[in-house]
């Protein structure tokens, strides 16, 4: 099972855009902060929502840097638990 990952623009509390410029919902134990996030499934989640079974990863300097996490992770990197790791403050 290949494993399911994206670069999504959080736009507030609740609602974000997806890869595909589609608006979406979601639902996660905390709010995100607005900004760029690269999103990552397990491969046990045969139908991915933005929900807690997602690693968010962000926010993000932009889209670029979101990507480059997305590459970095498709060559092996160790996996990164959101909920233990503060949102970085980018000025």
């Amino acid at each position: 099972m290949d494993i399911k990952y994206e670069v999504v623009r959080v736009v507030s509390d609740q609602t974000l855009i997806d890869s595909e410029s589609y608006e979406r919902r979601y639902r996660t134990s905390r709010p995100l902060s607005p900004g760029f996030y690269a999103v990552i499934w397990p491969r046990s989640v045969s139908d991915p929502r933005y929900d807690d079974k997602a690693r968010f990863i962000g926010p993000c300097r932009g889209r670029e840097h979101a990507e480059s996490i997305l590459e970095r992770r498709s060559m092996s990197c160790p996996p990164v638990d959101l909920h233990q790791v503060p949102p970085v403050e980018w000025k």
